[in-house]
């Protein structure tokens, strides 16, 4: 349905229903904003609506496109009405007494998390408190400024700042595809039932309203409320089925492509604060890939999670690399042991094997010198003893000096092998003696 075909909304009037009451005057009463006073300054400004248009004129942030509501107040920083979403421009609540209405901290805190659940979700297109500007059946150009809305499209509005960051329908610009309300006290009319009306009219596919509790009556419980609109009405969806009774409603939404829920903050039980301070309910949407629930803090707090169980697998690993290198280190110990023990083996048979050796030599040449001394030079024995000393006796020695004392000519093939016989050597052995040596 057009934009142009829309019917004027009905402003709820300044009054106790639609601003809340408190039974009784609070220390902070107003009484300049008392429901008497309210109502006197609104009959003047009806009554003379070009003096307060050229008061409205004065203000920074007057546009011509708002339909100023003489039933609200416009300062320079504040206002009653609650659809006049301008920037540095605070919203004002006062009972019939005076008494302001202080907002619910929780829900500043709420919409900024849904936002970035939402953003993380869908990207750029997703805005807080953003006016959407439409035109009325009688021709006047109205806004209305959800807590959060969708665009249609990422990024339509481009570098747009302030009142330039709007979505004007009266110029051809696409409705959103879902608006979210946090309910206020005192706004059950508006959300559930004024822009209840006026979503389904301007096409808005999906509406969401969230009551944080006690706020469509009193003692009414947390719930999400989605509507979907259905030839050109809201029709309220049926949660999803869940595990668990005590587990928050669950949505299907096209625009989110997932199911999507108001998760109460786990710490929120465990606080001792003020309820208005505990940990607020978060938006979260179900991601079928990693199979689990998903807003910013959860992300935040599962990639924690990530990153403690890496730093665990890394210190782990780092201990196995370390158990591994003094067990190698070890084993380098223990091959450095037995090398060290094997080079002493050797050299204990090294010694060993030259004290035997020493020892045949010692034997050789004594035998050598008793057996040979009648049959050899003096200096033929030395200079068998020199070689023997150097080279070692011969294996047969004993069969070596038998035989020499034979044929003692033969001396230097049987006692000096391996080229130590010298055929430049005219020496001969004297003749052998008998008798007794």
């Amino acid at each position: 349905m057009g934009a142009a075909g829309i019917a004027e909304r009905t402003r709820p009037p300044a009054t106790a229903e639609a601003n809340g009451h408190t039974s009784e005057p609070g220390p902070f009463t107003d009484p300049t904003m008392t429901r008497t006073a309210r109502e006197e300054r609104s009959a003047r400004r009806r009554a003379v609506p070009e003096a307060w248009r050229l008061e409205l004129r004065d203000l920074y942030h007057y546009t011509s496109e708002y339909p100023y509501d003489p039933d609200h107040e416009y300062a320079w920083d504040w206002t009653t009405d609650p659809d006049y979403g301008t920037d540095s421009v605070r919203l004002f609540r006062f009972d019939v007494d005076g008494a302001m209405d202080m907002p619910d901290k929780r829900m500043g805190d709420m919409l900024y998390a849904a936002f970035h659940t939402a953003s993380h979700k869908l990207g750029n297109g997703v805005e807080r408190k953003t006016a959407v500007h439409y035109r009325a059946a009688d021709g006047v150009v109205h806004q209305v400024v959800p807590d959060l809305t969708v665009l249609p499209q990422a990024g339509m509005l481009g570098m747009a700042t302030g009142r330039d960051r709007a979505l004007r329908l009266h110029r051809g610009d696409p409705p959103p595809t879902l608006a979210l309300e946090i309910l206020p006290f005192g706004g059950m009319q508006r959300d559930l039932e004024d822009r209840l009306r006026l979503y389904a009219e301007l096409g808005i596919r999906e509406y969401l309203v969230y009551d944080l509790g006690g706020k469509r009556w009193q003692g009414s419980p947390r719930e999400l409320l989605m509507f979907r609109l259905e030839d050109g009405v809201y029709r309220q969806a049926e949660p999803e089925p869940k595990e668990a009774d005590a587990d928050p409603d669950e949505h299907w939404s096209d625009v989110f492509d997932a199911c999507i829920r108001m998760m109460p903050d786990p710490r929120e039980t465990s606080s001792e604060k003020p309820e208005e301070y505990r940990p607020t309910p978060r938006l979260q949407w179900w991601d079928l890939e990693r199979n689990r629930w998903r807003d910013r803090e959860t992300d935040a707090e599962v990639e924690q999670d990530r990153i403690v169980r890496e730093t665990d697998r890394i210190v782990q690993e780092n201990n196995r690399i370390m158990r591994e290198r003094d067990q190698a280190a070890r084993e380098r110990d223990r091959i450095v042991r037995e090398r060290n023990r094997a080079v002493r083996e050797r050299d204990r048979a090294v010694r060993e094997r030259d004290r035997i050796v020493q020892e045949w030599t010692d034997m050789a040449v004594t035998m050598m010198r008793s057996l040979l001394s009648h049959e050899l030079a003096p200096a033929d024995l030395d200079r068998v003893e020199e070689v023997w000393r150097r080279d070692s006796p011969p294996t047969d020695a004993v069969n070596c000096l038998l035989k020499v004392q034979e044929p003692p000519d033969a001396w230097h093939s049987l006692l000096l092998p391996n080229g130590n016989n010298d055929e430049e050597s005219n020496y001969k052995s004297p003749a052998r003696t008998t008798g007794p040596r």
